[in-house]
């Protein structure tokens, strides 16, 4: 068990005279039981207990198998084909907060780590009417992903896909996927059958 939401997702830290406080953060998983056609919330407690809320209040889709990261807010964008290629469609991952949700929403959020005041995604990001990012716990200055994206969980074929990180707002990375393609060019769908599996690595530097 992580003594906080900060520890569950720490794999270690550097030093002053090295890193500068900082953090070293890591998060691997897998999302499974897709519904394409849903945007969701998986939010991870400091025990490891994963709980996913799809718009429409489904608990049995977009769920994550998770690995490594406890104390964490993921946000899922739709993800059925050419729904990737639209600008607004990005995964978040939050680092060190565990939000609360409902029917794939965030909403309010109040951690004293975090110094939250309970406005909505107060935490999620130091988004606007939330809490200022320099009083989060830390700030995430940079941050590697990849993603393999199971093509049928039933046979398992795997590919990598092309993954990277569109912002970094406080405590917070947003990730966009490309399309997944074959050997031809052409695009593959991800549909309900299929799997993606993340693993993230992000530096973090102490802000008090």
């Amino acid at each position: 068990m992580a003594l906080s939401s900060i520890e569950g997702c720490t794999l270690g830290g550097l030093d002053e005279g090295r890193g500068h406080n900082a953090f070293i953060l890591g998060f691997r998983g897998t999302m499974s039981a897709l519904d394409v056609d849903k945007a969701s919330v998986t939010t991870i407690d400091n025990d490891g207990t994963v709980v996913t809320t799809c718009v429409g209040d489904s608990t049995t889709t977009n769920l994550f198998t998770v690995d490594y990261g406890h104390g964490m807010t993921i946000q899922t964008p739709v993800t059925g084909d050419g729904n990737l290629d639209t600008i607004e469609n990005v995964f978040k991952f939050t680092f060190g907060v565990v939000g609360t949700h409902a029917s794939g929403v965030l909403t309010a959020v109040a951690d004293p780590e975090v110094l939250a005041n309970s406005k909505n995604n107060s935490s999620i990001g130091g988004q606007t009417n939330a809490v200022a990012n320099a009083n989060l716990p830390f700030t995430i200055q940079t941050a590697i992903v990849n993603c393999v994206h199971v093509d049928n969980e039933s046979t398992d074929l795997e590919f990598a896909i092309e993954a990277g990180v569109t912002e970094i707002n406080g405590n917070t990375i947003s990730v966009r996927l490309s399309q997944p393609g074959g050997a031809d060019g052409g695009d593959i769908p991800i549909v309900d059958t299929d799997s993606l599996k993340f693993n993230i690595v992000a530096f973090a530097t102490a802000n008090n």
